[in-house]
Parts: C-alpha cells; sequence; structure tokens
C-alpha cells in the first residue's frame, strides 16, 4: 500500500508540476505539492509504525549516509563537469543547502527535546 500511494503521488507530482508550473503558478503548483506530500507522509506513517528500533535505525542511517553522500559526490560531478554557472548547477547547490538547513534543523531541535526517548 505504501509504495503503491508512493508511486502515486510521484507520478501525479511529476504531472502537476509539468503542466502547470511555471513562475507565476507557483501559488497553485506549491500548494498542490504540499497536500501531495503529506497524503503520502500519511500513506507511509503504518508501515513507519510496524517496523522495530533497528529496522528504523537501518533505515535513518542509510538514507542519512547513502543521500548525503551521493548529493555530495552529484554536486562534485556537476560542477567538474558544468561548472556552478549553470542554471542546474545552481538548482542543485541550493537543494544541498536546503538539505542541510533542513538536517540542521532537526538535529537542533533532537538535541533541544532530550536526545529522544529511548536515549
Amino acid at each position: 500500500m505504501a509504495i503503491l500511494t508512493s508511486i502515486a503521488v510521484g507520478v501525479v507530482m511529476g504531472m502537476v508540476s509539468r503542466d502547470i508550473a511555471s513562475p507565476s503558478n507557483i501559488w497553485v503548483v506549491a500548494p498542490i505539492l504540499i497536500v501531495l506530500f503529506a497524503v503520502q507522509l500519511i500513506a507511509i506513517r503504518p508501515w513507519w509504525n510496524h517496523l522495530d528500533d533497528l529496522q528504523k535505525q537501518a533505515h535513518l542511517t542509510s538514507w542519512y549516509w547513502g543521500g548525503m553522500s551521493g548529493a555530495v559526490l552529484f554536486i562534485i560531478w556537476l560542477v567538474a563537469n558544468t561548472m556552478h554557472h549553470s542554471d542546474f548547477g545552481m538548482g542543485a547547490g541550493a537543494m544541498f543547502f536546503a538539505q542541510f538547513a533542513g538536517f540542521c534543523a532537526y538535529y537542533l531541535y533532537w538535541r533541544v527535546r532530550g536526545r529522544g526517548p529511548a536515549e
């Protein structure tokens, strides 16, 4: 169920962003994409709750280290091949820094609230 919902939401997000995305439609596209993303998160929540702590840690660790390593390697490749002045390169750099800012915000929240209930 979670996989099928994620695929369906991804397809709809792609169609929405391709068909009506333009700078003048940002106030239409952004809320639609946010709602679709929320639907996806709600759909995978039962699957996540079913996992034990070891499985959750494996997913979190692999997403963190794998995702960040992949992002860094991609940005290195991008800068080496297209330099940083391309629109694509600037977008990738902005995405990387947005991910870093999100990580910092969640890490700060985790530290402030006492490092989680199990620790």
